[in-house]
């Protein structure tokens, strides 16, 4: 199983749909494979109070000592430290990964919220999906369906989804001589393996690439201690859609910050959402915090290229064509020839290094 990139030169254009979400330019999104979705500080605001209040608890538990978050640190071997559970990569960033209400911290109300932000993402996600498959011409609910029935934190009694939210405090470089540090950069460049990301920020720091001229675009720059939102194509997407939409490449870019920026406190509306205790917390300049919800195809679901193929994506190369396969499988063969951007750097490396062989191996043959 074989996913070609885009095809060169001119594609048809894509259809008109109906409402999209945060009125998304779908010919945008399917060219560059990212757009930012511009959020509104209200509880209107489909996405930006369940972010608003899971930033607070991410704060917050980012500030616990080490060792109380080690408690939830996954029994998962170092390649796959990052599915579930707390994960540090030094000198970069730490992280947890949350998969299931049953093992998400249920401090600062974090198992609540999660789970009220995770069914905002993925309302939001499936209103997209059904925009893509109508703007390529598909029959409707063929995309929406590889979603699976529903999209929110598995409870308990549950089992597992591949879809995960992740939470992230990125080590800013910080001055200690006055001396201005430089930027640096604390997640590599990458393409994510799923169907769609939400990377919602709360200060600048994620690039992404514009695939015409190779630059790197800054998604997030939002005044401090303003929410932003990016919504990214993942590679399986990509794969389904005969690349008529490109997965969007990215990398999180940090700069060092002068000083604490002005304490705010939330509006008389309370329209901030941010817990008062948090806002300090998410102003420090020694961090740049961000919430992940990365949509995955539900693994028992079975595909075919034949339901995705039109005219608008073309026909798919027969070395990129399956049948009635699971999900699960497509996946794996995605992540098979891509290493891991959230484990620890020589475990990184070392996966860089085998599939650099692999590919070598292959095209000997």
């Amino acid at each position: 199983m074989l996913f070609a990139p885009p095809l060169p030169g001119a594609q048809p254009a894509l259809k008109s749909t109906s409402a999209c979400p945060y009125n998304i330019d779908l010919e945008l999104l399917a060219k560059r494979g990212w757009v930012s979705l511009p959020l509104e500080v209200t509880a209107q605001d489909p996405l930006y109070a369940a972010f608003a209040r899971l930033f607070s608890s991410s704060a917050q538990f980012f500030n616990l000592p080490e060792e109380e978050r080690l408690k939830y640190k996954s029994a998962q071997p170092s390649a796959q430290a990052s599915e579930e559970g707390y994960n540090r990569v030094e000198g970069e960033k730490c992280m947890i990964t949350l998969r299931h209400a049953g093992r998400t911290p249920t401090e600062f109300e974090m198992k609540t919220r999660a789970a009220e932000a995770w069914k905002a993402g993925g309302d939001v996600m499936r209103d997209v999906m059904g925009c893509v498959e109508e703007s390529l011409g598909m029959e409707s609910g063929v995309l929406q369906k590889t979603m699976g029935e529903k999209v929110e934190l598995p409870a308990e009694g549950e089992s597992i989804v591949a879809t995960l939210l992740r939470m992230f405090r990125y080590d800013r470089p910080v001055s200690d001589d006055g001396e201005q540090p430089p930027s640096k950069v604390v997640a590599e460049p990458h393409k994510d393996l799923g169907l769609l990301s939400l990377v919602v920020g709360h200060t600048p720091g994620l690039e992404c690439q514009d695939p015409q001229t190779t630059a790197w675009v800054s998604c997030e720059e939002n005044q401090e201690g303003k929410m932003s939102a990016t919504l990214l194509v993942g590679q399986t997407l990509a794969a389904f859609t005969n690349g008529r939409y490109r997965a969007g490449r990215h990398r999180v870019f940090v700069h060092p910050l002068a000083k604490s920026s002005p304490a705010s406190t939330p509006d008389e509306a309370g329209e901030t959402f941010i817990d008062p205790d948090a806002l300090p917390l998410l102003k420090t300049p020694a961090y740049r915090f961000s919430l992940v919800f990365t949509l995955r195809a539900h693994y028992p679901v079975l595909v075919s290229t034949s339901n995705f193929e039109t005219v608008i994506t073309g026909t798919f190369p027969s070395k990129a064509q399956f049948t009635d396969i699971p999900c699960a499988k497509v996946y794996k063969a995605i992540s098979e020839v891509h290493w891991n951007v959230n484990i620890n750097v020589e475990e990184r490396r070392r996966q860089e290094q085998q599939i650099r062989m692999q590919a070598q191996t292959a095209s000997s043959k």
